[in-house]
């Protein structure tokens, strides 16, 4: 048996306190992610994000709600993979912001790329890690610009240098925040989760298979809105008699053209660019409609 500190305990979400429960039980994350059958390094980045929440409460800085119950306006930004971020982006996400004036920004994650740390083969041929680094913060510059502050889902991309440095035997005191990293915002706040009005946001790296937006909402009995999945976008509803839920996703903002998105090229489901407002908890995708030279016509 493994003790738990209390406070991470009082400040878990239900599935972090699941691996809380499971670490305390079979003494450590791997074990404990054997025991669940999930990843272990989805158990290990819920526990990071846990120990930056629990950090800041006793540091008593300001945090940002994970649960917001009263009506909001959300304005859900799909995957930017900066530096291969489309062009016309930031431009649309100005005008969307402007036409449905949102109350709380959610990103969806993997606001960077990370192309050349990634565990599969980079591209020999594209930019050296330092140098994607800087031209993927340069592009995001421009969305700061845009939104000082915004609730950021914990991703795959996103998590690329925490999963290289757990290979090599990097303890996690070594490693940088992602806000620290991305030179974000101070308002920029980083988590595994958040829930507005009833409506989960995540990455959405469950939501596989057919339609899995929405079998992840039956499944966890709420509302889900992601990203992560670039060429679906809408929302598919389901209804038991006495609840009615959706899943939602929210297409993504990206370059197809670039060549981190190479493996694409013979995908059936292209990108399908755009973003979603979820108006006190009822989801509208907004596309992103473009001309034949790929760029935005500047309707929304």
């Amino acid at each position: 048996m493994t003790a738990i500190d209390p406070k991470l305990i009082e400040f878990a979400t239900d599935r972090q306190r699941e691996y809380l429960a499971a670490i305390e039980k079979h003494g450590s994350g791997r074990q404990a992610a054997i025991a669940l059958g999930v990843n272990e390094n989805r158990v290990n980045t819920a526990m990071r994000s846990l120990r930056r929440r629990v950090e800041r409460e006793t540091k008593k800085l300001p945090p940002k709600p994970r649960e917001v119950t009263a009506g909001q306006v959300v304005m859900h930004v799909p995957d930017l993979h900066c530096p291969f971020m489309h062009e016309d982006a930031p431009a649309f996400i100005r005008a969307c912001k402007e036409k449905y004036q949102p109350t709380i920004i959610v990103l969806a994650g993997d606001e960077l790329d990370q192309h050349a740390i990634s565990a599969h083969d980079a591209d020999p041929n594209g930019y050296s890690a330092g140098h994607e680094l800087t031209a993927g913060l340069k592009q995001l510059e421009q969305i700061y610009a845009i939104f000082k502050e915004a609730l950021v889902c914990e991703s795959n991309h996103g998590q690329r240098p925490f999963k290289r440095a757990y290979k090599a035997g990097l303890p996690s005191q070594y490693m940088k925040t992602y806000a620290e990293f991305m030179d974000a915002p101070q308002g920029w706040v980083w988590d595994d989760e958040f829930e507005i009005d009833g409506v989960v946001y995540t990455h959405g790296e469950a939501a596989t298979g057919a339609n899995g937006a929405l079998q992840l909402a039956i499944r966890m009995g709420k509302s889900q809105a992601v990203g992560h999945w670039h060429g679906n976008a809408g929302a598919s509803y389901f209804y038991n008699n006495s609840k009615l839920l959706f899943g939602l996703y929210s297409g993504c903002l990206i370059d197809q053209k670039a060549y981190a998105f190479r493996y694409n090229k013979h995908f059936k489901l292209k990108p399908v660019l755009g973003l979603s407002i979820i108006d006190r908890g009822v989801p509208l995708f907004v596309p992103m409609h473009t001309d034949a030279e790929g760029r935005w016509n500047g309707v929304v």
